[in-house]
């Protein structure tokens, strides 16, 4: 079952999503890995303008090659317009940097608002989980269900940072 990454954040040079929405079947023997998806994803988003969000995922699920596990990695407005009113929780990553309460807001709002969906809030813990990431959490969703009036779910995922490990 092939694995794949849609990122949406890299630009497409032919090899792309974009490239499996204009030939279908193209995608047939596609390798593992990280895909650039910038160009398709926006092409979806039309579609989903046009014709709506279900028509939008069909049109991305006949693309993928068949049984393919795809993990999108966009912004918030674009998983917004593919994924309006739909059963999906879109991930929305936090650490504890200096923006990253606001930046995890606002994509959680944008989320809700523009996509009626109801995003999962992913503190990225390496090693132990910090009070600063603590207090992160606690004011994204303290933050979610006073001006939202969201409860926002959330679910830890610790990770290996190479960078700390040395």
């Amino acid at each position: 079952v092939p694995v794949l990454v849609l990122d949406g954040l890299a630009a497409e040079h032919g090899d792309g999503l974009g490239a499996w929405l204009a030939h279908p079947g193209a995608a047939a023997a596609a390798p593992d890995g990280v895909l650039p998806a910038r160009e398709g994803l926006l092409a979806l988003c039309d579609t989903a303008r046009r014709e709506g969000g279900a028509a939008a995922r069909r049109q991305l699920l006949q693309a993928l090659p068949l049984g393919a596990i795809a993990l999108l990695n966009a912004p918030p407005d674009v998983l917004a317009m593919l994924f309006m009113d739909s059963d999906v929780h879109p991930l929305v990553a936090l650490d504890s940097g200096p923006r990253a309460v606001v930046e995890a807001y606002n994509a959680i709002k944008i989320l809700c608002h523009a996509g009626g969906v109801h995003p999962v809030l992913v503190p990225l813990v390496t090693g132990v989980r910090t009070p600063e990431l603590r207090r992160a959490e606690t004011a994204v969703r303290r933050c979610c269900e006073q001006h939202l009036g969201e409860t926002v779910q959330s679910w830890p995922v610790a990770y290996h940072d190479a960078q700390t490990a040395g």
